[in-house]
């Protein structure tokens, strides 16, 4: 079992078994107080892994029969309204 759902278990068990109230909340509030110090910690790695989620890197390549071929690459950013709008929810928290 992953350490994210273990964890969430034993809130959930706490919490039915009236040993700790608002277990769940408590043990989110406390992995994601955990998760933002990471992210601060290791800020450099998470500004460039988040601009690699923002763009997109490709080539474009072409061939005729009888001849002929061409090759371009390119980037393409993303709408970072697309990648913060689902992540807001959780960040709020």
């Amino acid at each position: 079992m992953k350490p994210i759902r273990r964890l969430t278990a034993l809130a959930t068990a706490l919490s039915k078994d009236n040993l700790v109230e608002e277990a769940v909340e408590k043990a989110h509030k406390h992995l994601h107080a955990v998760l933002d110090g990471r992210a601060v910690q290791h800020k450099e790695k998470v500004d460039q892994a988040r601009e690699d989620v923002l763009t997109m890197s490709g080539e474009e390549a072409r061939g005729r029969i009888g001849g002929g071929f061409s090759h371009k690459s390119f980037q393409e950013s993303a709408d970072p309204r697309a990648i913060e709008a689902p992540t807001a929810p959780l960040r709020a928290s």
